[in-house]
């Protein structure tokens, strides 16, 4: 798994501010007590000169140190129920000085051990929405409220199945591909009418990965082209490229709406040929027909799209309608 490096930085800088902000706020408490109240201060400024009283008898050293350290944390015992007691009397929490985490499973610190904490999972999992282009989207377009009831079940015209049967098992090769993703995974092309679904299982295989913990960009091939085009022709910004062609998974919706001509065709050819020889996984959508696709692109990108990519027909009428 390789979570978006820059999201897992910026994620970890608010874990440490998080952290550094809650023991700031528990150090002013304790400050307020001990201005308050002259016993507290004394108890414990006694407790703070224990860690300076460790300190020296581990520069001693000598067969008994284990001892004489475990009889100063027993100290520090007393002293703190002491001091938790001062507090109790003058209407105070027992825990009014105590850190007050986000996460007291793992301490603001994002980690149970070695081991990454359901919090910081949740967090990088949220950045990944963002930064991946969906957004909103993955709140509501996922396997769950995917609903294959949305789909005709009359035969296809000189077919012994349905669009619901289609649909069924386009779900669920959506469903293990986003469930079993790794980096080895290959390609999917999505081929199929306006409202079928192709964004909505986009989606939901794009969460389930983000959620796993890869690195997923989604954007349109309109969008893709312009930008990969003003990059090579302009330098303007060496990061677009790096956004699209180092992702762990690159989801391109709409192709066959960007502008025409050569330049388009070649920076689609460069984008699809580059992460297939790295061996990076994507899925394409497409509303154009087979027959369409071969006619506005030439055999290399066909050859491509049909030999290396998985290609799932998506069937039935605009489900969208039916939402409504």
């Amino acid at each position: 798994m390789s979570y978006n490096r820059d999201n897992y930085s910026r994620v970890m800088r608010e874990f440490s501010e998080k952290r550094l902000n809650a023991e700031k706020a528990a150090d002013s408490r304790r400050k307020e007590l001990s201005a308050k109240l002259p016993e507290y201060a004394r108890v414990d400024s006694a407790l703070a000169e224990l860690g300076f009283r460790i300190y020296q008898e581990t520069v001693k050293g000598g067969p008994d140190l284990d001892e004489r350290i475990s009889k100063i944390k027993s100290q520090g015992e007393e002293l703190r129920r002491q001091r938790d007691k001062i507090a109790e009397q003058n209407g105070y929490p027992k825990d009014y000085t105590k850190v007050r985490f986000e996460c007291e499973k793992c301490g603001d610190t994002g980690f149970v051990g070695r081991e990454k904490c359901e919090c910081l999972k949740r967090a990088l999992s949220e950045a990944g929405y963002i930064s991946s282009g969906l957004g909103k989207l993955l709140t509501h377009q996922n396997f769950s409220s995917f609903s294959l009831e949305l789909y005709p079940t009359d035969k296809l015209p000189g077919k012994d199945y349905s669009a619901r049967d289609v649909m069924k098992i386009v779900f669920d090769k959506c469903k293990d591909y986003a469930d079993s993703f790794t980096t080895d995974s290959g390609s999917l092309l999505f081929v199929g009418g306006t409202g079928l679904g192709k964004t909505h299982l986009s989606s939901a295989i794009a969460k389930t990965v983000i959620d796993r913990g890869f690195d997923v960009v989604y954007d349109s091939a309109p969008n893709i082209i312009n930008l990969l085009g003003r990059e090579q022709y302009y330098s303007t910004s060496p990061e677009t490229a790096e956004k699209y062609f180092g992702c762990d998974l690159l989801i391109v919706d709409d192709l066959g709406t960007e502008y025409p001509g050569k330049a388009s065709q070649s920076a689609v050819y460069n984008l699809i040929n580059s992460r297939l020889v790295s061996g990076k996984p994507m899925i394409v959508s497409t509303n154009l027909t087979a027959q369409s696709l071969e006619k506005q692109y030439d055999g290399r990108i066909i050859s491509r799209l049909f030999g290396e990519f998985c290609v799932l027909l998506f069937e039935g009428r605009d489900i969208r309608m039916k939402k409504i």
